[in-house]
């Protein structure tokens, strides 16, 4: 098979990307042209240039020290807000995730978000219930994964296990490391909670929501072909699998556990879906842990069943959460009663 450009591999991605998302294929074709405008100071043509040659080397020059063009002051990056920063180094990550699915090049995928997350200003933030609302949104358009219609049975079982993942997240209060490392056998059907080992090797329960259980069960049943026997009985072997497995091309046909990279990357992916490229990164797998004590604490205002259910040590830890609930109260009452 002939190997791309540079520049035909990135018009090859952008193509694929608008095809699912035009406003995300736009963005994303606006940060390949900074990038690709970079390269050309690093003495090479993106016209000539063979795709497998790119790393993640070739954008930290672009982060750290801001590439100039030709008599130009402007630097390439910088004078960007930080929002545009964030969104045009994301377009860069998802063109070298395209790059190592299709095998045109080798990338250290996670060394590459590392570095960008460590170089990057932060982005703005913004208020709780802002936050909020948008990762409501996110929840809301994962819900429906299971309904998109698909031939690629690969790509029904990715969105059946994002579906099930970020529900488990939003309505368990699992950390990202316990959620990938969930083996079937843990999971007590009956009484719809899974005992764990968490923090500091304390032994605790972690409760389920109907909604993210059935999520599961409709996951691990495209996975196996089971009809409603697995709810009864699933043989000793299925019992040590993973929940949560891979289903990259790189796993092949063996079962291997979802990786914490993994799941940050399937949030990462969701978030990109429901609310646009602009928020990617704005929404990790921790996030949703602090909406479920928010939730608690919403439903409940009851700071002691918070902290059991989050299984905070402290109840100082979980008076965070409770502050956060408090600017959201702040700015209800305001925008009620002085707007």
């Amino acid at each position: 098979m002939k190997k791309k450009t540079i520049v035909e591999a990135a018009s090859a991605f952008v193509q694929v990307t608008t095809h699912k998302n035009t406003n995300t294929g736009r963005a994303y074709a606006n940060g390949l042209k900074y990038f690709i405008d970079g390269l050309t100071f690093l003495n090479l043509d993106p016209d000539v240039s063979l795709a497998e040659i790119v790393t993640e080397d070739h954008i930290l020059p672009l982060i750290d020290i801001g590439f100039f063009k030709e008599k130009d002051v402007k630097p390439l990056l910088f004078h960007l807000s930080a929002s545009s920063q964030h969104l045009y180094c994301s377009a860069v990550v998802a063109f070298m995730e395209y790059l190592v699915d299709e095998d045109e090049a080798q990338v250290n995928l996670v060394r590459l978000r590392r570095l960008i997350r460590r170089r990057l200003a932060p982005r703005p933030e913004t208020n709780p219930m802002a936050a909020r609302d948008h990762l409501e949104k996110v929840i809301a358009h994962v819900k429906n994964l299971n309904l998109i219609q698909t031939d690629n049975y690969r790509q029904r079982l990715i969105n059946m296990r994002d579906r099930a993942f970020t529900l488990t997240l939003s309505d368990t209060g699992y950390r990202v490391s316990e959620a990938c490392g969930l083996l079937i056998k843990d999971i007590d059907l009956e009484n719809m909670k899974t005992r764990i080992v968490g923090k500091g090797n304390k032994v605790a329960y972690v409760r389920y929501s109907k909604r993210a259980l059935d999520a599961i069960l409709e996951y691990l049943n495209e996975r196996f072909s089971l009809d409603d026997m697995f709810r009864r009985k699933v043989d000793k072997l299925r019992r040590e699998l993973p929940v949560f497995a891979r289903h990259d091309k790189g796993a092949g046909k063996k079962v291997l556990q979802l990786s914490t990279d993994g799941g940050r990357h399937i949030i990462d992916t969701r978030v990109v879906e429901a609310l646009g490229p602009e928020y990617r990164d704005t929404i990790s797998p921790h996030t949703f842990r602090h909406y479920f004590v928010t939730s608690v604490l919403r439903g409940t205002g009851n700071m002691r069943l918070a902290q059991l259910l989050a299984r905070h040590s402290s109840a100082t830890t979980t008076e965070i959460y409770a502050h956060m609930t408090d600017d959201e109260l702040d700015q209800a009452h305001y925008k009620i009663f002085n707007t």
